[in-house]
């Protein structure tokens, strides 16, 4: 007997809609933070970006309203807490507490020494913007929308997190952001175990090797809402190095985060919270 095709559009609609719900993305202006910021859009969500820098926010919120989904972008340096307690208020003044948070954003060091880039040349202020950025942001937004989530009895966090949160990678960048990143991996755990029984579903992505549009540069997760950043002459021969690493023989596109968002935005994910999913084509497998 054939099936009833006609049927599972409203299937996965009741799996996988986010109609009615508001998602704050931050990094939502390029790369992976503005992939997923459409991925949420385009289900039903309406979004509001977050970033450090005006012009591209408004051009990826120009984006998703030519494709019928209301957003809002709004300015802040991640880095900076005055600046996050600042747009958190705004949001929440304005459409009350979200639904969703995606901690989309990332940043390496505040300034590219010359190479080599040793960890033993990390200075304090390298640091402190690493974990400030990537760690610090997302447990002040976890705090600014958290308990508001797990009072109204549901909410997803999720946390884009990295390879060097796992692993011990070359170069004092790696050492400063691994270590934010490793602490992000632990709070979404921390987030979990605080909020789920109350609604709060907390989990976190970790990309492997990513090429952005915005550069021919193989860059991963770690370069702010998929800035441009210097390209080393054998970049080339790094990411074939790369691809060659995976199990899918390709390294990462921003596309491949946009189907893992919406299910754990979603209720298809309702019995998934303190994971972390990776996505990078089995390159942590290997």
């Amino acid at each position: 007997m054939a099936r009833n095709l006609t049927v599972l559009p409203a299937y996965l609609t009741r799996l996988f809609s986010l109609a009615g719900k508001t998602a704050v993305v931050t990094g939502g202006s390029s790369g992976i933070g503005r992939e997923i910021a459409l991925a949420l859009g385009q289900s039903g969500a309406r979004v509001i970006l977050v970033g450090r820098r005006a012009r591209p926010l408004a051009a990826a919120a120009e984006q998703l309203a030519q494709l019928g989904v209301p957003a809002t972008p709004i300015a802040a340096d991640l880095s900076n807490l005055a600046d996050l307690h600042h747009a958190s208020a705004r949001i929440k003044s304005a459409h009350g507490v979200p639904d969703i948070l995606v901690n989309a954003a990332g940043a390496g060091l505040s300034r590219r020494p010359p190479p080599p880039l040793l960890l033993s040349r990390v200075t304090q202020g390298d640091w402190d913007h690493a974990i400030a950025a990537n760690l610090t942001a997302p447990f002040a937004l976890g705090q600014a929308f958290g308990p508001g989530m797990a009072a109204r009895g549901s909410g997803r966090i999720i946390n884009v997190v990295g390879q060097h949160s796992f692993r011990g990678c070359p170069g004092g960048d790696g050492g400063a952001y691994g270590a934010a990143k490793g602490g992000l991996v632990s709070l979404t755990r921390s987030q979990a175990e605080a909020w789920s029984r109350s609604g709060v579903l907390c989990n976190a992505i970790a990309p492997g090797v990513v090429v952005v549009e915005e550069t021919p540069a193989i860059v991963t997760e770690e370069e702010e809402e998929g800035e441009e950043v210097e390209v080393e002459v054998d970049a080339a021969e790094r990411a074939e190095a790369h691809a060659a690493r995976t199990m899918i023989g390709r390294n990462g596109m921003v596309e491949d985060f946009a189907g893992v968002a919406v299910w754990l935005a979603s209720g298809a994910s309702a019995a998934v919270t303190g994971q972390t999913i990776f996505v990078d084509g089995g390159y942590s497998a290997t």
